[in-house]
């Protein structure tokens, strides 16, 4: 369960960092570059490819509703009521989360 967690925190942060990079040409809907609509638009494709519950997520999903791609992803896991696990984090809450656990400071012995 921590694995799948974990898994699905650093596909989404590779997400939102990927907006430095050119957008799809293919798609159907062009969004400004790095534009909360352009993050939250490439949050439901990856959920789409690599979503456990991809089946059910909403097919009236608009990209533009969202402020954020949290947001995008609490309304979706909040839709599916077998998903209780997913979530989104900013870069800073990654950072933050994985100096909490890699960087933990050493305990003096008594």
């Amino acid at each position: 369960m921590k694995l799948t967690q974990w898994l699905l925190t650093l596909g989404l942060t590779g997400l939102l960092s990927g907006c430095i990079l050119e957008s799809d040409d293919d798609a159907d809907v062009q969004y400004q570059k790095c534009s909360a609509p352009d993050a939250n638009s490439k949050l439901y494709d990856y959920l789409q490819d690599w979503y456990f519950w991809y089946p059910d997520l909403p097919t009236d999903f608009n990209p533009s509703s969202y402020e954020t791609v949290k947001t995008a992803m609490a309304d979706i896991r909040d839709n599916i009521d077998k998903d209780r696990f997913s979530f989104a984090l900013t870069s800073q809450e990654y950072e933050d989360y994985q100096a909490s656990i890699l960087h933990q400071p050493k305990r003096k012995m008594a």
